[in-house]
């Protein structure tokens, strides 16, 4: 039964530290985008990059469904992140745009590896 505990235990603590090392590396990389934004305090754009830190890629439409704005406005936070390298549109249409927070991308990347994750076969 011991070495079952110490293996679970020893997991445990690993898995915390990992844990703690992506939530450390995510609140760098947001305070780098405050660094480069400079917007209103009340500025749709600031919500947007705070929902980035959880779904890194996002398109209008949900951009819009999560700040509850319109399609319209939802382009209008958009923008600014764009501008400011925060984000890239990744698919090069003209419709149908998606964008991507390549910086939490590679936290998750980093996160998944120090976890040992295997890609999918």
């Amino acid at each position: 039964m011991a070495p079952i505990v110490e293996r679970f235990s020893t997991a445990s603590v690993t898995a915390i530290t990992n844990g703690r090392q992506l939530a450390s590396d995510l609140r760098a990389i947001r305070a780098g985008w405050a660094d480069r934004l400079k917007l209103r305090r009340d500025a749709s754009a600031w919500r947007l990059a705070d929902v980035l830190l959880r779904q890194p890629v996002v398109d209008a439409r949900v951009v819009a469904a999560e700040l509850g704005i319109s399609a319209q406005n939802a382009q209008r936070a958009i923008a600014p992140l764009a501008d400011a390298g925060v984000i890239t549109e990744f698919t090069g249409f003209e419709r149908n745009r998606m964008w991507q927070a390549s910086e939490v991308l590679a936290a998750l990347d980093a996160f998944a590896a120090r976890a040992g994750r295997r890609g999918t076969r």
